[in-house]
């Protein structure tokens, strides 16, 4: 494999990104081919020892959001063990063939959720009268392919768009360095500002947990009065669509997340990731979104399930949708794919919790 494919990939923007991305889900090419492709080799390239230690590592760098550097190592070691095993990949195509293998089924098992969950979010987005639905990118590009297939379908929404944004990029509280700061005046604010310039009653869509990027985003002049969703909240401010699949007896309100939902949002806050936790990048007086490719296991991973998503949203009886069972099937999964232990508790979620300042936020709220 030459270096072209793992060391000398380049800072591009996102929306490149999601342009491929998209492209290569739609399984007009072979899997090999598509994963070949975005790394720049031939799918019969050959994989040697400095090879496999370069993709290792960078799967290590990028595995798991909220593991620790602990836990992220041992998560990586499960997974490269698994690959290795005899027969061991000799080439391109054998490595994403095998990745396939390790993560195929559970892609089918979180299916059903995803597309119950977007269907959910797409309804709520009726009902609000949203202009845009934009899904936050890398962990909510999942349900990006599966809205655009429903769309598709004849599902009634807004305009769709993917957004790049994460806690990363954003600047750090002088009084706080554990929290977001004031977005007023600072290149993420512009970067917001000139991606919601025409989305003015946007609904934003995300895994969860408690609103990090969210609280920024409504304390700015960028977009002050958005709607918002997560699969999984933990912010009694917050509409979260498995708070009340894992506590059904709540009727009304914010429900408290259960272990089934958490575990569930885990798996998939921690599937591996096409790219990297993109920055912002100036150009041409503005600001874009930047990142890189990550490895060609991740990148496969990735596919796995955008292809999976599209293939099952394409087709899938919506009015027989199961979403407490396939909560439980989520759940249950596990093997080197998934965490093998819990992940620590936000230490700083009551703190956060506690300063929290804009009430609740619309579908919860009120909207005018």
């Amino acid at each position: 494999m030459t270096d072209n494919g793992v060391a000398g990939r380049g800072l591009a923007d996102t929306a490149v990104f999601h342009e491929r991305l998209m492209s290569a889900s739609q399984e007009d090419r072979g899997l090999p081919q598509a994963v070949a492709e975005l790394f720049g080799v031939a799918p019969d390239d050959t994989l040697d020892y400095r090879d496999w230690r370069r993709i290792s590592a960078g799967y290590t760098r990028e595995a798991g959001g909220d593991m620790d550097p602990c836990q992220a190592s041992r998560h990586a070691a499960a997974v490269f063990d698994a690959l290795r095993a005899p027969p061991m990949p000799a080439t391109v195509a054998d490595l994403v063939h095998k990745t396939e293998q390790l993560y195929a089924a559970a892609a089918d098992d979180l299916s059903d959720l995803a597309i119950a969950f977007v269907k959910w979010a797409m309804e709520t987005s009726d009902r609000q009268r949203a202009s845009d639905l934009m899904f936050l990118a890398r962990d909510a590009i999942p349900f990006y392919v599966v809205a655009c297939q429903l769309q598709a379908r004849g599902v009634v929404c807004g305009r769709l768009s993917l957004l790049a944004l994460n806690r990363t990029m954003m600047p750090r509280s002088p009084l706080d360095e554990a929290f977001p700061g004031d977005l007023r005046g600072t290149d993420v604010e512009q970067f917001l500002a000139a991606a919601f310039a025409t989305r003015h009653r946007p609904l934003l869509i995300d895994t969860g947990l408690y609103g990090t990027l969210i609280q920024p985003i409504l304390g700015s002049a960028a977009l002050p009065d958005p709607s918002v969703v997560f699969l999984a909240s933990k912010n009694p401010r917050i509409a979260g669509y498995l708070n009340h699949l894992d506590a059904p007896d709540k009727k009304t309100g914010h429900a408290p997340l259960g272990p089934l939902g958490e575990a569930c949002c885990d798996v998939l806050e921690n599937w591996p990731k096409p790219y990297t936790r993109p920055r912002l990048w100036e150009r041409d007086g503005g600001w874009v979104a930047a990142a890189r490719l990550t490895d060609p296991v991740s990148a496969t991973a990735a596919l796995v399930l955008y292809r999976t998503l599209a293939r099952r949203a394409r087709t899938r009886d919506l009015e027989t949708l199961d979403p407490h069972a396939a909560l439980r099937r989520v759940a249950a999964l596990s093997g080197p794919r998934f965490l093998t232990e819990s992940l620590p508790r936000w230490p700083h979620a009551d703190r956060w919790q506690a300063a929290w300042s804009h009430g609740s936020v619309a579908p919860l709220g009120s909207r005018s």
